[in-house]
């Protein structure tokens, strides 16, 4: 009965709690620790967009520093404030990036193409789904993220879901690179062979993957004169095209 009582009486529960989280030297979470976890947050929040992930550093940051977790629905409120005061950060530092040119560029991303049928960052994000041309292409695109993780044999080594999540990252950003890199290249080299009149059919070109790699180093240290490479460069800011070889005329 004693048991029974002691499990009813919430402000016992409650009374005892904050013993036991004095005796083990548990801070409550505050004025000044909930400063620091919302800094903490969008630190954070400026590298992963996931709210579960972001829940869960929470977590282990407040464990970490031995601060009492606050209510589950206030803990949620402030990782929605982190992502939303990330969002605004990370506009104000890349708008001077965002040439007109370049925001018509990245909202067509988001337009349907009547062409695959769905938007181009949908497409991008795909894996293959069948023997189509654009399964291929898709299939393409994990060729080269297992390629560009050939490290670890395209496995995620990390022991905690944070490191997990950073190299999933890390391969994105590196798979967008060499993709973004490779179809700049492919429109600068149709408009070459178009300039000199030779035929590209448009339909052809809906069959090409963007993921092309063979230019890629993937081992080893790369040393790079950066002036060197810089006078290069052409007035556009691209480095010039290669002649094509005897064998592929």
């Amino acid at each position: 009965m004693a048991t029974r009582v002691f499990a009813d009486d919430e402000q016992t529960r409650t009374d005892h709690l904050r013993e036991v989280a004095r005796y083990l030297n548990w801070k409550p979470a505050k004025a000044l620790q909930l400063k620091e976890l919302d800094e903490f947050l969008l630190a954070r929040t400026m590298e992963h967009d996931s709210p579960s992930l972001l829940f869960r550093l929470a977590c282990e940051h407040l464990a970490a520093s031995r601060v009492v977790r606050p209510g589950v629905v206030s803990l949620l409120e402030r990782v929605a404030t982190a992502r939303a005061e990330a969002g605004r950060e990370t506009y104000q530092r890349v708008r001077h990036l965002l040439t007109p040119k370049l925001m018509t560029e990245l909202d067509g991303l988001l337009s349907v193409d009547p062409v695959i049928g769905e938007t181009r960052l949908n497409w991008l994000s795909t894996g293959a789904t069948g023997d189509s041309a654009n399964a291929v292409k898709g299939e393409s695109l994990n060729s080269l993220r297992r390629d560009l993780h050939h490290a670890h044999q395209g496995k995620i080594r990390e022991r905690f879901l944070a490191g997990q999540t950073e190299q999933a990252w890390c391969l994105t950003v590196l798979t967008n690179s060499v993709v973004t890199w490779t179809t700049e290249y492919y429109g600068l080299a149709i408009a070459q062979m178009r300039a000199e009149g030779r035929a590209v059919d448009d339909e052809l070109l809906a069959h090409i993957s963007p993921a092309h790699s063979e230019n890629v180093n993937y081992h080893g240290t790369i040393n790079v004169e950066v002036d060197t490479e810089l006078a290069k460069l052409d007035p556009a800011g691209y480095r010039p095209l290669r002649p094509r070889r005897p064998d592929q005329a």
